[in-house]
């Protein structure tokens, strides 16, 4: 959560900027911080779907802007069908719900996050 949180502070944004490399599979750039030892590992996907949905919806709100300046944005290329993408992380969000992750990022709040940072 923490590199996630820095990741979209406007002085780390270049360093975890979306690469093209990232474009096959949203999942991708989580990879490197997914590996726990210990926990339980349904929360544990969870929270990886909770901030793949985040990075989704960042490149929802940035598709246009990154289009302007040329920025790598597999949303506002049509690459990935955004809504498609949040239908089935939704579904999966919901299968096992946790009040207390929700209450750090809320799933239904994320859409409309950047619109208010």
């Amino acid at each position: 959560m923490a590199i996630f949180l820095l990741a979209a502070s406007d002085p780390a944004k270049d360093v975890y900027a979306h690469k093209f490399r990232d474009s096959s599979d949203l999942r991708q750039r989580l990879e490197p911080i997914s590996h726990f030892s210990g926990g339980n590992p349904r929360i544990i996907e969870r929270g990886l779907q909770l901030l793949t949905l985040a990075m989704l919806c960042d490149h929802l709100y940035d598709a246009e802007s990154d289009k302007a300046l040329n920025k790598v944005n597999p949303v506002g290329a049509g690459h990935w069908d955004a809504a498609a993408m949040m239908d089935r992380i939704r579904r999966e969000l919901e299968a096992y719900p946790c009040p207390e992750m929700d209450e750090i990022l809320n799933p239904n709040q994320l859409p409309n996050y950047w619109e208010h940072k």
